[in-house]
């Protein structure tokens, strides 16, 4: 079995499957070794990136993506609850340069920002304010197109960083302004309603809902 990253020609025994970074690392990661040894004769070839993906323009079977990301013409299947983003430093960070205690406090401190591959645009910062989600300035001191490399930068002490709630499992992570985190909405399967797409992949989304159907209905 070979998990392929990227995409090449079409191939009836490979599922296609676009994901982002946090899908891939919190739905794909933990289970597909394990898909993988069920179903020797699939092959898995996986598009991680942060772009909106059409289905039918790409090629792709399968995706993964927040519900608001969807359109009309695909069928979804919700797979895993809404979480939140949130801002954090790592212990060293906070005893060199503290803990913003406050949204002004933010313009003293090092901002590890973000940039889309797809549309080459730094991500701004929301955060929520009186019960909405706003846009705070901030200027950034380091900027990645790879959320990976975000969370390490925060680790390293370089600044305050946007991470997935999720994902902040590290103990040397400290969360900093927690009532001002957004929460972004479920997360949901997503692939065309034409009956031979469906049949084809049903291994994969059967499997998938063995694993997270009890987060899918939270």
């Amino acid at each position: 079995m070979v998990v392929y990253f990227g995409h090449s020609s079409y191939q009836k025994n490979v599922y296609y499957i676009t994901v982002l970074t946090i899908h891939f690392e919190l739905i794909f990661k933990p289970f597909y070794a394990e898909f993988c040894a069920r179903y020797p004769k699939i092959i898995l070839e996986f598009s991680i990136n942060n772009a909106i993906v059409d289905l039918i323009e790409a090629g792709f079977d399968l995706g993964v993506r927040f519900g608001n990301n969807l359109t009309h013409n695909v069928v979804a299947k919700p797979i895993y609850p809404a979480f939140r983003q949130g801002l954090y430093i790592s212990l060293d960070y906070a005893s060199k340069y503290g803990i913003p205690k406050t949204l002004d406090d933010l313009q003293h401190h090092r901002m590890i920002g973000f940039r889309f591959m797809s549309s080459n645009r730094i991500e701004p910062l929301f955060l929520q304010i009186n019960g909405e989600n706003k846009l705070q300035p901030i200027e950034n001191t380091l900027i990645f197109n790879d959320s990976e490399q975000v969370l390490d930068a925060t680790l390293q002490g370089l600044g305050i960083g946007r991470i997935f709630e999720p994902l902040a499992t590290n103990s040397a992570l400290v969360p900093v302004l927690e009532e001002h985190w957004i929460t972004f909405p479920a997360n949901y399967l997503y692939y065309l309603p034409t009956p031979v797409k469906a049949k084809k992949i049903q291994l994969l989304i059967d499997f998938l809902m063995e694993k997270f159907g009890s987060y899918a209905s939270s």
